[in-house]
């Protein structure tokens, strides 16, 4: 399905609704837009509960940090391992 539409003054882009209905898209639903490829993508953001479900099992670590803000890496591995970038 392509439809043409033109660009408000405002920068407002209308969606016709035929095409919000067949992307599932309803009224006061957030969006997650960005650009790949020089495209726009329209994304459904996730809902807190989605979220919730997303990070329930990802695993944490406990950070004890010094007066001056500081830690020890071998007390928190991870946790380094991501302050320094490493993946």
């Amino acid at each position: 399905m392509a439809k043409i539409v033109k660009l408000s003054p405002e920068g407002h882009l209308p969606i016709p609704p035929e095409i919000l209905a067949e992307l599932g898209f309803e009224a006061d639903m957030e969006l997650h837009l960005s650009i790949e490829d020089g495209k726009l993508v329209i994304q459904r953001a996730p809902t807190p509960e989605e979220w919730a479900a997303l990070v329930e099992d990802l695993p944490t670590e406990h950070v004890e940090l010094d007066e001056h803000g500081h830690y020890d890496p071998k007390k928190a591995p991870e946790f380094h391992r991501w302050m320094q970038g490493d993946d």
